[in-house]
């Protein structure tokens, strides 16, 4: 096989790296293009860098669907500091009958003589060198026939649209909170807003960010509205704020899949289905919006986690928490349902009697139930008849 490697930090991949991948792949006929994320950069070591895990994972994502394109963790698989004629004897190795293809850039190439061992990674692999996008095509020519003359005819010219992009000025833009034109895939971009990546500011901004971007209009208008909601509940009860906001922010996550996708996931994950939700598979979006919160957003916090796991049908004795979601779910500003007793009497008692508004909350959800003619969850009954009691005994 012939195999082309593009090493780097990765830290985060975005579209020139891709472009470059691309480009090599055509021009010299490669079977595959390796991105190799490095462990251990000989020339970062100074400064924190995004974990093995992130780096690897935006690549992967980067290049999903991209055919001869594939992630390699090899750098990442060793406990050594990634130096390029190491990694490249190793791979020798391993694959003696593979042909290797070294990417790099102009800047890459002008540093080359003070590399680990050049000779040796010329002796491994052919040196794919692309242009600096606004850099002088003679100077890059003096340039790779200086080399040619140090270490032999293994630098050739790939001729790449190579962006003028660079991770640096990415990480200084998402610290910033500017925004990144045509810089990342969308997929990688996202992956960096939900996992707060290279800002130190509130977890809450990437989130936002990032559910702008997988939610419909509608959907997020309506999270806004139970974020604030569930945070002013707090405020009024004494429940932890960052939590009400986290909680808010994330209860309908999984809200927008569609009923085979929420059971798919519960089958692949093993989370029970009862055999109300079977009926009514929507009924598994808090469940799902659990699951997708913890794994996907990274939110550890069992009370929060729980929270979203009870907001569609409520649950007897729920923490506070819980009935703040809950309660803010119903009432936050965009609703404008017809209830009994009407929605503003409803949205002043949670101010006032959070038990007493749970009750009516639920009283309305199983009527509307009714006449709709679908499954209700027993919970949803149960929450009813817990509050009712959790009522009448303060009358």
């Amino acid at each position: 096989m012939k195999i082309g490697i593009l090493g780097g930090t990765f830290d985060p991949v975005h579209l020139a790296h891709i472009g470059l991948a691309r480009a090599a792949r055509e021009a010299f006929s490669l079977d595959e293009v390796w991105l190799m994320p490095a462990k251990i950069p000989p020339h970062k070591q100074s400064r924190q860098i995004a974990s093995e895990e992130h780096r690897s994972n935006m690549v992967a994502l980067a290049i999903r669907g991209e055919e001869g394109l594939r992630l390699s963790t090899f750098e990442l698989e060793r406990e050594a500091v990634s130096y390029t004629a190491e990694t490249l004897r190793l791979l020798r190795k391993e694959r003696p009958d593979d042909s290797f293809y070294y990417l790099m850039g102009e800047d890459s190439l002008r540093g080359f003589a003070h590399w680990y061992h050049p000779e040796e990674i010329v002796q491994a692999a052919e040196i794919l060198v692309a242009p600096r996008p606004e850099g002088d095509g003679r100077e890059l020519e003096s340039l790779l026939d200086e080399r040619r003359k140090q270490y032999g005819d293994h630098f050739l010219l790939l001729p790449s649209p190579w962006l003028p992009v660079s991770s640096t000025e990415i990480r200084e833009r998402v610290s910033k909170r500017q925004p990144l034109p045509d810089m990342l895939p969308r997929q990688v971009w996202e992956y960096i807003l939900a996992h707060g990546l290279y800002c130190d500011a509130p977890e809450l901004f990437y989130l936002r960010k990032s559910l702008g971007t997988t939610l419909s209009e509608k959907r997020y208008y309506h999270t806004e509205g139970v974020a604030y909601t569930a945070a002013a509940l707090a405020m009024h009860y004494g429940a932890p704020l960052p939590d009400a906001l986290l909680a808010g922010w994330l209860h309908d996550c999984a809200k927008e899949k569609t009923g085979e996708e929420l059971k798919q996931i519960c089958l692949d994950n093993e989370i029970p289905v009862s055999l109300e939700e079977a009926g009514n598979l929507q009924l598994l979006h808090g469940k799902v919006g659990a699951f997708v919160a913890e794994h996907t957003y990274g939110v550890k916090q069992p009370s929060v986690l729980q929270a979203i796991r009870w907001h569609v049908t409520g649950r007897p004795a729920m923490t506070l928490l819980e009935q703040i979601l809950y309660v803010a779910d119903f009432i936050e500003p965009s609703r404008g349902m017809v209830t009994e007793p009407p929605l503003s009497e409803i949205r002043a008692m949670a101010f006032e009697d959070i038990s007493k508004a749970i009750f009516w909350i639920a009283s309305s959800i199983l009527r509307h139930l009714e006449t709709q003619s679908v499954i209700v969850d027993g919970h949803t009954r149960e929450t009813y008849e817990y509050y009712k009691k959790e009522t009448e005994e303060h009358i």
